[in-house]
């Protein structure tokens, strides 16, 4: 499926912050209004189904596949542990769009059960209504590509690159661009970091101290996950 679209040249998402722990933006489904975290830290694509009855389904955006007329069933189960708790639910397919760019055909998962537990809480009080995986598909479900290796495959976006700008102040606005990077958010040269697998965005740590105190004294590997607000180490 080959969206019949010009390339976009560094398409742009606006970044909004829930009290310094959500970072999440725009995207739509099958033409419908999410809030989704840009989750680096895995790799499928997942907000809530019409017949997820959990209340805290319901205090979001449900997709409805009625309302779609690029709907198309997949039917694989979607069975997920994340760091704060289990999702379930089905793959569909849908025009998937962010940014302005249309991935026709993509499978993401209609969520009808966020079990209780962490993430359970953070969804019912939260501003998203899903997650958008930016890691590799590897780590996905049946091994999918995410949108934006969807994205790459079907040269719809220049350069095979995305880049986040978080605010410090939760009244600003950040900025997720996909296809290049806003020269605006930054000077000097760019640091290219090489990745010890193709999973996680998965770097070699070198070393972590808090004041004097050396907590990483070795080379250690590290996920950048741009799906938590915290530092998580052994």
């Amino acid at each position: 499926h080959v969206a019949r679209a010009p390339l976009a040249d560094g398409a742009e998402v606006p970044i909004s912050d829930y009290q310094n722990a959500q970072f999440y933006g725009p995207i739509k489904i099958g033409g419908q209004d999410f809030n989704v975290i840009f989750d680096t830290g895995s790799a499928n694509v997942w907000v809530p189904g019409k017949s997820c009855g959990f209340l805290t389904c319901w205090l979001h955006s449900r997709y409805d596949e009625a309302k779609s007329a690029t709907y198309e069933k997949d039917g694989r189960e979607y069975k997920v542990m994340y760091g704060s708790g289990p999702v379930e639910g089905v793959f569909s397919k849908d025009t998937v769009s962010v940014g302005g760019v249309d991935v026709q055909g993509q499978p993401f998962a209609e969520v009808s059960k966020v079990s209780f537990g962490p993430l359970n809480l953070a969804f019912a009080l939260g501003k998203f209504d899903g997650l958008l995986g930016l890691g590799f598909k590897s780590i996905s479900e049946y091994k999918i590509p995410t949108p934006f290796e969807a994205m790459i495959d079907q040269k719809l976006i220049s350069e095979p690159v995305f880049a986040f700008y978080l605010q410090d102040d939760a009244t600003d606005m950040g900025e997720l661009v996909l296809g290049g990077v806003d020269a605006s958010h930054f000077t000097g040269p760019l640091v290219d970091v090489p990745l010890t697998s193709e999973t996680y965005w998965e770097v070699t740590l070198d070393a972590m101290s808090f004041g004097s105190e050396a907590i990483v004294s070795s080379p250690s590997k590290a996920i950048i996950d741009s799906g938590t607000s915290l530092l998580a180490g052994p």
